[in-house]
């Protein structure tokens, strides 16, 4: 039953030309809908009848849009906290092009022969 008075509403909406109305007399009405035309528009929606909780389904479908753009906006959020977090942890990443050699540094500093081993196979 309620996705048939959304069809309604959506028939309504189009029989209307809400649209097509507006794009027609946009330089007359200086890109202002009239408020006439949305106040029968939202008697016509009454018209369909309330909901138990007294909630008209142009209100239900406030709502709705209201719950997808917080939705969206918490997608969002997640996503800027993810790059946020890659991006502080990038810089524990070495730079490929500048790799130290730790056989090399272990030559220099004359350490035990075990530990030039124990380098050299760390950096292979």
């Amino acid at each position: 039953k309620q996705y048939y008075k959304a069809i309604i509403i959506n028939k309504q909406w189009y029989q209307r030309r809400v649209r097509g109305f507006f794009k027609e007399q946009k330089e007359e009405l200086d890109q202002c809908y009239p408020y006439e035309r949305a106040d029968k528009f939202n008697r016509g929606i009454r018209k369909l009848g309330l909901t138990p909780d007294g909630l008209s389904f142009l209100d239900q479908f406030r709502i709705l849009i209201t719950h997808i753009g917080n939705a969206m906006g918490y997608i969002r959020m997640i996503r800027s906290g993810g790059i946020h977090a890659c991006a502080s942890a990038i810089r524990y990443v070495p730079d490929l092009d500048d790799i130290v050699n730790i056989e090399e540094l272990t030559k220099e500093e004359e350490l035990p022969a075990d530990t030039i081993i124990a380098a050299a196979n760390l950096d292979s």
